[in-house]
Formats: C-alpha cells, sequence, structure tokens
C-alpha cells in the first residue's frame, strides 16, 4: 500500500486522548524513516540483484554520504548484519571502505562511498557534494558544517575571479574567508594559496592529520612573503572544535 494523505478537523488533537511515550514516538519516526528509504528502494529491487536490506543500506550511504560506519547503523541495523552487509558488498565491488583519521587520538573513523558499479545497476546518478576524493569532499563538509552550525553563510565551491582568472574555492564562508582543503595530491597547493591571496585578505588551508607538516611546510615555502596571511591547520581542529580563526 503507497502512502496516501488524509484530511481532518483542526481540533480533532484536542479530542484525542493521548496514551503514547516520547519514547515511542521517537522509536515509530525511526521506523518511518527506514520506510521511506525502502520505498524508494522497491521500484529496483527486481533489477538490481541486490536484498532488500542491501538496497536499504547502499541508499542510506547515497542519501547521506559522509556518516561513519559507526553512527550510520545505530538504530537502523545491529552491528552484526551490517557488519555482514558491508562485506560482502565490498567483495562484490559494490561500496569501497576508506579509513580515515579525524581526531589524533582512537582509531580512524571507517566510511564506506558507493562504487560505479553500483551507481550503473540503480540507474541513480552520482550525490557528489564537493569535488575531488571522497576524503577531500568529506573536509570540505565538516568545515562547511562547522559554520553553518554557527549560524555562518557558507558556500561549498564557490566560484571566485575574474574572466580568464577564476576558480573554485572549496569553502566560502560569509563570502570574505576562503578555505582551501589540501590532502597532499594535488600538487596545486600553492598555487590555490596564491589565487586566494589575490582575492582575499587571508587564507585557512586544511589539511590532513597524517601529513600536515610536509603539505604545511610546501605551502609557506612557495608563497614566502604571504605567509603571515595564511593559517594551515588540520581536520581535527574542526572535528574537536579547537578551530581559532586568528591568522598569523
Amino acid at each position: 500500500m503507497k502512502p496516501f494523505r488524509v484530511t481532518v478537523p483542526p481540533d480533532i488533537l484536542d479530542k484525542i486522548e493521548k496514551n503514547i511515550s516520547e519514547e515511542e514516538i521517537k522509536v515509530s519516526q525511526k521506523i518511518l524513516e527506514k520506510y521511506e528509504i525502502e520505498f524508494v528502494c522497491s521500484d529496483v529491487k527486481e533489477k538490481v540483484g541486490l536484498t532488500p536490506d542491501e538496497l536499504a543500506f547502499t541508499f542510506d550511504i547515497h542519501l547521506r554520504p559522509f556518516l561513519n560506519f559507526t553512527d550510520r547503523i545505530r538504530g537502523v541495523f545491529t552491528n552484526y548484519k551490517a557488519s555482514n552487509l558491508k562485506e560482502e558488498l565490498i567483495s562484490r565491488n559494490i561500496l569501497k571502505g576508506i579509513s580515515i583519521r579525524l581526531k589524533r587520538k582512537g582509531n580512524p573513523d571507517l566510511f564506506l562511498e558507493l562504487s560505479d558499479k553500483w551507481h550503473e545497476l540503480t540507474g541513480v546518478e552520482k550525490n557528489n557534494k564537493g569535488k575531488g576524493s571522497f576524503k577531500h569532499r568529506l573536509f570540505q563538509h565538516i568545515v562547511a558544517e562547522y559554520f553553518r552550525t554557527k549560524g555562518k553563510k557558507v558556500k561549498v565551491e564557490a566560484l571566485v575571479g575574474a574572466d580568464g582568472d577564476s576558480k573554485l574555492i572549496d569553502v566560502l564562508v560569509d563570502k570574505t574567508q576562503p578555505f582551501e582543503i589540501e590532502t597532499g595530491s594535488s600538487g596545486q597547493e600553492v598555487y590555490n594559496a596564491e589565487f586566494c591571496l589575490k582575492y582575499f585578505s587571508s587564507l585557512v588551508v586544511v589539511t590532513p592529520i597524517e601529513n600536515h607538516a610536509t603539505i604545511k611546510e610546501r605551502i609557506l615555502r612557495g608563497i614566502k612573503t604571504d605567509s603571515e596571511r595564511v593559517k594551515i591547520c588540520s581536520i581535527d581542529a574542526f572535528t574537536c572544535g579547537s578551530f581559532n580563526s586568528n591568522i598569523g
């Protein structure tokens, strides 16, 4: 049966005896959220050779790509069931597991990325929020959400510059403060920094934890005289809430 809508008198809630607890309401909401994912999957179940659980699990990854594995399965699957799903889907090249360190202490977080094969099977277009590798897009998301929760206006992939001299800035806050994500794989760190410094008074560069020192040294050596206008920090400044916006 498909969802339907009914119209009721506006005062009906005053006439209904309320005997449901807040906890029961929360549980019912989880069931509805899970049903919504399964309803989306229902049209493609026969086509793709994936079980209902596999479809629900992978569509959740599509809709919420930046959740780590632990947070993703909380309240939806048992750890045992989710682990089996993960291993099975990775073995069939439907998923890719990516381990990323977001804090200096503790183990790295495990993230799951849908493969090209999943998109081919389901016919669902890629949902690339940001650009570059998964790690790069994840860091863009983390920085953007950090400032959105503080009430700032944030633009991911903001086009900056004049005709013939423009580029996309990874994250732009309040139209005045650029953030560039540098994972060490592009070789464009110095160019990106110098471009931002042409249009803004300062720049914040965000790096992974593990190669922070190498990237920092490469940028500061390359830009030389403008180094006091650049702040270079690792991603844990945002995941741990210790980011300090002071430049210089």
